[in-house]
């Protein structure tokens, strides 16, 4: 009997035969509707993903843009007996992780935390005026007398500009995007279409 399964590494649904010819079979009979059952599924879920990728309420602040191209992939294995297609990120970057293996850099970007915070740039007076914690830097006074921001230039901030940390407007659940927009919602379209497509192969199968 085939089965239908999710790989959790992969984000990848696969069907299976079980034995080659059986496979071959179940494959031809379908005439390729079930794939497409199973393609269909893995676009609406990319198509909801690079839609929330960036910008609130669930995605991030869009910086290189990269990771947020979602592209579907299927891929026939005869060897194998399997059918897989797959939804993720087209972002090759990786970066090292804590154990020192490389992961790609898809998998950390996350939401920001419920406390997080942002730069905002404010006056002379509202700088001071902040708690000291909240001040970013400190000020020094110059030669003739003036108090300017010590780290005027630096950071990539402009110079000469007084900032402090605030409540960010874009504070979330902290929530890695590859989990919620992708890995989850794969899951669930599976899970949801999982019985009907089950009795599709049994009938292919007969």
């Amino acid at each position: 009997m085939s089965t239908f399964r999710v790989r959790d590494g992969g984000v990848t649904a696969t069907i299976t035969g079980p034995d080659r010819a059986a496979w071959e079979a179940i494959v031809g009979r379908m005439g390729g509707a079930l794939l497409a059952r199973m393609q269909a599924m893995a676009d609406r879920v990319a198509t909801d993903a690079e839609g929330a990728w960036y910008g609130p309420p669930e995605g991030v602040r869009r910086e290189t843009g990269l990771s947020g191209q979602i592209e579907v992939v299927t891929t026939v294995d005869r060897g194998r007996a399997e059918v897989r297609v797959g939804v993720g990120s087209t972002d090759t970057r990786v970066v090292k992780n804590a154990k020192g293996r490389s992961a790609p850099v898809v998998v950390y970007i996350h939401r920001a935390g419920r406390n997080a915070l942002e730069l905002v740039e404010v006056t002379r007076e509202e700088h001071f005026a902040a708690p000291k914690s909240l001040q970013f830097g400190f000020a020094r006074r110059e030669k003739d007398g003036r108090f300017v921001h010590a780290k005027r230039g630096q950071h990539g901030l402009p110079g000469g500009k007084w900032w402090v940390f605030r409540h960010s407007s874009g504070a979330s659940d902290g929530a890695r995007l590859y989990d919620a927009l992708l890995r989850r919602p794969f899951r669930l379209a599976i899970k949801a279409g999982l019985s009907d497509m089950a009795k599709a192969l049994t009938q292919a199968a007969r």
